[in-house]
C-alpha cells in the first residue's frame, strides 16, 4: 500500500473513533427509539425486521454490500403484506435484487435499469443532468447484475430507461425506487410508482434528503419535495426512516440526515 493510501486509512479510522466518542449513549438511545417508533407508525417492526434480514442473508449466502436500512424495511414489509409482484427501479449490481428474490420467494420481481448504451451516453451533453448521480457513483453495472441475476427464476431484468414505465399498466404490490436521484427523472419514477402500485401497496424511495447538502450526489431534496407533496394532497401516507444508524448519521441534525421514504397508496 502506498503512503498516501495508508495515510487515508489512518485518517478515516481516526475520524471514525472521534465520531464514536462524540456520540453519547443517551443520543444513541434517543435515535434508536425514534427509528423504532417510526417503524411502528408505518405498521412495521424494527426488531423482527433485523431478525428476518439476518436469517435471509444467512440462508441465501448473500454478501451484503450496504449498511442501508432498506434491507430491514423490506424484511419488515414481508412480515405484514402478502406481496405477489415487485417492481425495482435501479438494479445496479443486483445484490439487493438477489435479497428480494430470497425474501419474497413466491413473488415475481421486475427490475429496471439503463441499457449499456444508456450509461455510455450519460453526461456526454453537459446540458443533460439526468442520471448524473448514477454515472458518477457506479457507472455501468450491467455485467455484475447479469451474473448475479441470470439464475433467479422469479426475476425479470428489463434494460430500458425507467421513464418508459409511463406506458406500462401492470400493477405491483411493492415498488422500490432507487434509480436516478435528480429532477426530472426521480419525479417521473415516483409518479409512475404511485400509478402502478395497488391501493394500500407500498412504495419505498431511497436517499431522501430534507435539506440540500454538498456531500455527494446520492441524495436529493428533489425526492423529498416530491414525496412530501404526495403526502400533503392525501395520495399517500409517508414515513421517513433513517437510512443508516451509524455514528456519523446519528450525529447529524434530523434535517441533514439521509432517509428512506416509506409510502402507502391511500386511494
Amino acid at each position: 500500500m502506498s503512503r498516501v493510501g495508508l495515510f487515508k486509512r489512518i485518517k478515516a479510522k481516526g475520524e471514525s473513533l472521534w465520531r464514536e466518542t462524540r456520540l453519547s449513549d443517551a443520543r444513541r438511545t434517543e435515535v434508536m427509539k425514534s427509528q423504532k417508533d417510526t417503524f411502528e407508525r408505518a405498521g412495521l417492526s424494527l426488531d423482527s425486521a433485523i431478525q428476518q434480514t439476518a436469517e435471509t442473508l444467512e440462508l441465501s449466502n448473500i454478501r451484503r454490500t450496504d449498511t442501508s436500512m432498506h434491507y430491514e424495511i423490506f424484511a419488515a414489509i414481508s412480515r405484514v403484506h402478502d406481496v405477489k409482484r415487485i417492481l425495482e427501479i435501479g438494479t445496479s449490481s443486483g445484490v439487493f435484487t438477489m435479497f428480494l428474490a430470497q425474501l419474497f420467494t413466491q413473488a415475481s420481481i421486475q427490475t429496471w435499469d439503463l441499457p449499456p448504451e444508456g450509461f455510455a451516453s450519460v453526461g456526454v451533453d453537459a446540458g443533460v443532468e439526468s442520471y448524473r448521480s448514477i454515472r458518477i457513483a457506479y457507472g455501468d453495472q450491467t455485467e455484475k447484475s447479469r451474473a448475479n441475476l441470470n439464475s433467479l427464476r422469479n426475476v425479470e431484468q428489463i434494460r430500458q430507461d425507467s421513464t418508459r414505465l409511463t406506458f406500462d399498466s401492470e400493477l405491483f404490490d411493492l415498488i422500490w425506487v432507487d434509480g436516478d436521484h435528480t429532477f426530472p427523472v426521480v419525479a417521473f419514477d415516483i409518479i409512475n410508482a404511485l400509478r402502478l402500485v395497488r391501493p394500500q401497496g407500498w412504495i419505498c424511495v431511497d436517499d431522501v434528503r430534507p435539506r440540500d447538502t454538498s456531500r455527494g450526489t446520492l441524495g436529493s431534496q428533489e425526492t423529498f419535495r416530491t414525496v412530501k407533496h404526495l403526502e400533503q394532497i392525501g395520495l399517500v401516507s409517508l414515513h421517513l426512516l433513517m437510512k443508516r444508524l451509524d455514528s456519523a448519521s446519528m450525529l447529524l441534525e434530523p434535517e441533514s440526515r439521509k432517509y428512506v421514504a416509506v409510502m402507502r397508496r391511500l386511494t
